[in-house]
């Protein structure tokens, strides 16, 4: 199904609002809301249906299929995050604690697999961050609470000591982070917290966004979910953060947000106003989780890729850039057949996503009983002959036409 959408100027007046506050010995003036206008941005308004698939086949010019060498050194538990960047896949692996790094071929080259409390030694990986730019690699550790930097070779650096509980962070600059903290309690490290907001080099806030109180919020925080792949992306050459609990994703711009994506969900997103009620209220709220969420977003020059949950329910998206077409469904096929059509990242103008090993072996099982009517199944079947469940995950690449 497609459902088209309209463009439209989308304006954002929040209340402003300044504290002064000492911190460090030093007095900082935050600006909690951005009160700013994008007459650029996209608006996405998805139309949901419970029961609803959409034969991608026709979509799709190219299929290729990537495999992963397996070695003694490159046995990957489960793809956290992926990354493609100047012919390399790096892939950050949460059950191991290692970041892999291949080449566009599949050819295992590094990993990144430091365990201890030493220099450039971690408990665990939690986020990953590739900067572009800057032509270096973050890896943050929240059990140390260390923020690691190697560069792409995977030689250690230099690492930092987080002051924040936070839910990610990332080198904005040479001076400058970005923190996302999704309602963690801050209150013994901060006189006010924020749910986003930039720091300088030293950790003393400059600019926050989104206030809350931890304390009203109660244990009702560990319902709020955080992405497995993190809340950042990258696009041509901006960084991007997203929050489950919004329905903007914004540019994170040197030193503000700018609005960049609104997912139009008629009202029945998250509501605030539940961060100030009960904490009883506020917990039974999260359980039922009967608001719509972004919990995965992308993009690349043609198309927004992301994901959609409401209570257990979960919906996939890819809308045009160029048409306004969106197309949202439960399953993506192709013919009779399930894609995995996840995207995590983008490699000229191919759209990557993660298969997992058990998924092509049992279609490798059905092709063996009989044909199936996909356009790409002779691609799926001819590639599937040679893997077996030892192997690693697979990566997919799509070419999709215009739509």
């Amino acid at each position: 199904m497609k459902q088209p959408l309209i463009n439209s100027s989308f304006y954002f007046c929040l209340f402003l609002s300044f504290i002064f506050f000492s911190c460090g010995g030093k007095s900082t003036r935050l600006e909690e809301s951005l009160v700013t206008q994008n007459e650029d941005m996209i608006v996405i308004s998805p139309v949901f249906d419970e029961h609803m698939s959409f034969d991608l086949g026709h979509l799709i010019d190219s299929l290729k299929y990537v495999k992963l060498e397996l070695t003694d050194e490159s046995l990957i538990g489960e793809v956290t995050k992926l990354e493609i960047f100047e012919d390399r896949i790096y892939i950050l692996d949460y059950n191991t604690k290692a970041l892999f790094v291949f080449s566009i071929e599949g050819k295992y080259l590094f990993k990144i697999h430091q365990l201890g409390n030493g220099p450039g030694e971690y408990s665990q990986l939690d986020f990953f961050t590739l900067d572009r730019e800057r032509r270096r690699i973050y890896l943050t550790d929240l059990m140390t609470y260390f923020i690691k930097e190697y560069d792409l070779a995977g030689n250690y650096i230099s690492q930092v000591k987080i002051p924040y509980w936070n839910r990610g962070i990332l080198p904005v600059s040479d001076n400058t982070y970005f923190i996302y903290s999704n309602y963690v309690n801050n209150s013994t490290n901060l006189p006010h917290e924020f749910n986003m907001f930039y720091t300088d080099k030293a950790f003393n806030i400059t600019k926050g966004y989104f206030p809350y109180n931890s304390k009203r919020i109660g244990n009702s925080a560990r319902n709020f979910a955080n992405p497995q792949q993190g809340n950042f992306y990258y696009f041509k050459d901006h960084f991007y953060v997203f929050d489950i609990y919004k329905e903007i994703v914004y540019q994170i711009g040197p030193d503000e947000l700018i609005p960049h994506i609104c997912f139009d969900f008629k009202g029945e997103s998250f509501k605030p106003d539940f961060l100030e009620k009960d904490p009883v209220v506020l917990n039974e709220y999260m359980k039922e989780k009967s608001f719509y969420s972004v919990s995965y977003c992308g993009e690349s020059e043609n198309y927004i890729f992301y994901s959609i949950g409401r209570s257990w329910e979960r919906w996939s998206g890819i809308y045009s850039k160029h048409t306004d077409i969106n197309i949202l469904c439960n399953s993506f096929m192709d013919g009779d057949e399930f894609i995995d059509f996840n995207i995590q990242a983008e490699y000229n103008s191919w759209l990557v996503s993660v298969e997992s090993i058990e998924s092509l072996c049992y279609k490798k099982e059905k092709f063996a009983q009989k044909k199936s009517s996909g356009k790409f199944a002779h691609v799926t079947e001819g590639f599937s002959k040679d893997i077996d469940r030892e192997d690693n995950p697979v990566l997919v690449f799509y070419k999709l036409t215009d739509f």
